[in-house]
């Protein structure tokens, strides 16, 4: 098709360039060289023109297409964030509720070592009033029995007669 608009111009030039000495204006032949100007400048750049324009639409979509790939990574990561938080979530909790369980464990060891030891302090009072309430006694019952001896005159001999009589 460009070959047969450039035989036309070009024929179209010949016949006005044939034409008599009149004085005319130029228009036409101006026209009609502008036309041939066009008609060549389209037959020698159009390879180069469709090869730009092919070049920037593959640039375009190549750039359409980095941009969806970097789109698609940003929401996968996105993704795997949120995932990490939901975990680092749940791992906070299950470690605020370890934490309450061990607290409370603490709180029941600390509270049972306190009555073991109240209720050992008791025992061990007991026992010492015990042992202390005996020799007590223990003294009551010797100092009674030295004065009782100290006002009994006894020898001996009567001393042992009594005390294997209270054996037997």
């Amino acid at each position: 098709m460009g070959k047969k608009i450039l035989f036309l111009a070009g024929l179209i030039g010949v016949a006005f360039a044939s034409e008599g000495g009149d004085m005319g204006t130029d228009f036409l032949p101006r026209t009609i060289n502008f036309l041939i100007f066009v008609a060549i400048l389209y037959y020698l750049l159009k390879d180069r023109v469709k090869e730009f324009f092919e070049n920037r639409a593959n640039s375009i979509e190549k750039n359409f297409q980095e941009i969806e790939e970097k789109l698609r990574r940003s929401k996968e990561q996105k993704e795997e964030l949120e995932e990490e938080l939901a975990i680092a979530k749940r791992k906070a909790q299950e470690i605020v509720e370890t934490a309450k369980k061990e607290r409370e464990l603490i709180q029941n060891q600390i509270l049972e070592q306190a009555r073991a030891e109240v209720l050992a302090m008791e025992k061990s009072f007991e026992d010492n009033r015990i042992v202390e309430l005996n020799r007590a006694k223990r003294e009551v019952v010797e100092s009674y029995l030295r004065k009782l001896l100290s006002q009994v005159h006894l020898k001996d001999s009567e001393a042992l007669k009594l005390i294997l009589k209270g054996n037997l």
